[in-house]
């Protein structure tokens, strides 16, 4: 998961808007520089500065690592309604990174991320209501904001749908939905979508049998190495 994290920060990143010395240093790398301007501003209360100075903290750039001070500039940013300061703080909970596991902080700043828009937070809390950590076990929930994050790209939540709607998992079955988001997903060369789709046509469960089209996508999967889908291509 820290993965599409660390890939959702840095399309945010990137869209912001350089307007002080902080982001400035950041942006060019000059982490020893951007370390000094961020603790300075984010001390004067701006928001962006905290975000930064916590994520430098957390991943020990131009500071020693240091998850207790990430966790305290996190706070202060999401206090003042910095979605990427609420997704990350959810995330250190979850995991105890500097603070004591909490399943239920966790759904709390997911929470006010996802209803932000984060598409990481959407993710992790349809995850939260799938299993049942930190909130009560709601499948229509996990659904609500797995679907959330599947509009915005996020291929694990596609998948997610996937397996949901193929098998009716908590919700009515629908194999038409469940090709429509691993098609998604297989897209962006996601393997175990690419997998699933791959059996659809060699069963032909929920569409018309296809051996060629079951071992199209065997074969994608396989080349990102998932060996139970080198397995089924079909000589």
């Amino acid at each position: 998961m820290k993965k599409i994290l660390l890939l959702v920060l840095t399309a945010l990143l990137s869209t912001t808007i350089y307007a002080n010395n902080c982001s400035t240093f950041y942006d060019q790398n000059n982490f020893a520089k951007a370390f000094s301007a961020c603790k300075a501003e984010a001390e004067q209360g701006e928001m962006e500065s905290q975000f930064l100075l916590a994520y430098m903290y957390q991943y020990g750039e131009g500071v020693e690592e240091n998850n207790q001070r990430a966790l305290y500039w996190y706070t202060k940013a999401a206090k003042q309604g910095d979605g990427k300061s609420r997704n990350n703080l959810g995330l250190m909970y979850s995991e105890g990174n500097g603070v004591k596991v909490d399943k239920e902080k966790a759904v709390y700043w997911w929470t006010q991320a996802a209803e932000q828009g984060i598409d990481a937070s959407q993710y992790q809390l349809g995850v939260m209501y799938a299993k049942g950590e930190g909130v009560k076990e709601d499948k229509e929930k996990a659904l609500y904001w797995w679907t959330k994050a599947a509009e915005q790209g996020i291929h694990y939540a596609q998948y997610n749908l996937g397996i949901m709607y193929f098998w009716g998992d908590g919700i009515k079955k629908n194999k038409e939905k469940a090709l429509y988001w691993w098609t998604k997903a297989a897209e962006q060369g996601f393997d175990y979508a690419q997998y699933e789709i791959g059996m659809m046509y060699k069963n032909g469960d929920g569409v018309k049998k296809n051996k060629v089209l079951a071992k199209k996508y065997f074969m994608q999967a396989c080349s990102h190495g998932l060996i139970s889908a080198c397995e089924r291509i079909i000589p």
